[in-house]
């Protein structure tokens, strides 16, 4: 007869508000979130029954052993299942579902309060918060990956702006000019107080003026400072030199 009902839509629907025949999930597949064995009870953390049991019957015995410990037994009895659980985020997602449903009732009826709920939404904060610190541990350090790779695209664009594609014919020039930069940097007018020609030139900045140059624009800063140096230490034994900064100076400082 209830069979027949509930082939219908408002029987079924009058029956299911008064709690006359049983939830449709118990006819699910059981998922053995809690380790149970078929056999007579015994006084450890396993769930025992004398037969397979359906997926409601499985949930209510589970929950109703927790209700029964006190404290620290109940930590000690989810830990023991917790461990043996593979999937540990459907583990946790299981019992905050059928704790969060049972505390609805207790809302509703709050005469029914269970000790052992808090207890148990205590050790799901547990379980949960190295979770929520690895996902955002995680997180920062996908900013600081972004951030350090946006940083690098701009030092690399950087770069290239500062690198020029200048190709001397013949790169034994190349010693000649950086001499002739050299004498540019330090020129200044005839005289112990006599004016510089810049301001301010420095040797930096001349390695700065040698990297648009293709054959020089990968080396490291220390390199071309050495290679100014040796140049400028190569000067000081080419007697043309002396005759090319006396041009230079009439040039920028004559009347």
């Amino acid at each position: 007869m209830a069979l027949k009902l509930t082939n219908r839509l408002f029987p079924r629907s009058f029956l299911r508000a008064f709690h006359l025949i049983p939830p449709e999930s118990a006819a699910q597949p059981l998922t053995p979130y809690f380790q149970y064995k078929i056999g007579a009870y015994q006084k450890d953390h396993f769930l025992y029954f004398r037969r397979e049991p359906s997926w409601l019957r499985y949930k209510v015995e589970a929950f109703d052993k927790m209700i029964a410990m006190r404290g620290y037994d109940i930590p000690r009895f989810l830990d023991f299942h917790y461990a043996a659980y593979a999937d540990k985020e459907d583990f946790r997602r299981f019992l905050r579902y059928e704790i969060e449903g049972r505390l609805a009732h207790i809302k509703k009826y709050p005469k029914d309060s269970v000790p052992a709920y808090p207890v148990i939404l205590k050790w799901l904060a547990e379980k949960e918060a190295p979770d929520t610190a690895k996902t955002s541990a995680l997180s920062a350090t996908d900013g600081q990956d972004a951030v350090s790779e946006q940083f690098q695209q701009s030092l690399a664009e950087l770069a290239r702006s500062y690198a020029g594609n200048i190709v001397i014919r013949d790169p034994r020039q190349s010693e000649r000019l950086i001499q002739l930069l050299i004498l540019l940097k330090d020129l200044r007018a005839p005289g112990k107080t006599g004016e510089t020609l810049f301001t301010d030139f420095s040797t930096t900045d001349l390695a700065a003026i040698l990297r648009q140059i293709a054959e020089l624009r990968d080396y490291k800063l220390n390199t071309l400072q050495k290679k100014i140096s040796g140049c400028n230490q190569a000067m000081r034994d080419d007697a043309r030199v002396t005759a090319l900064q006396e041009a230079l100076t009439r040039y920028f400082f004559g009347q």
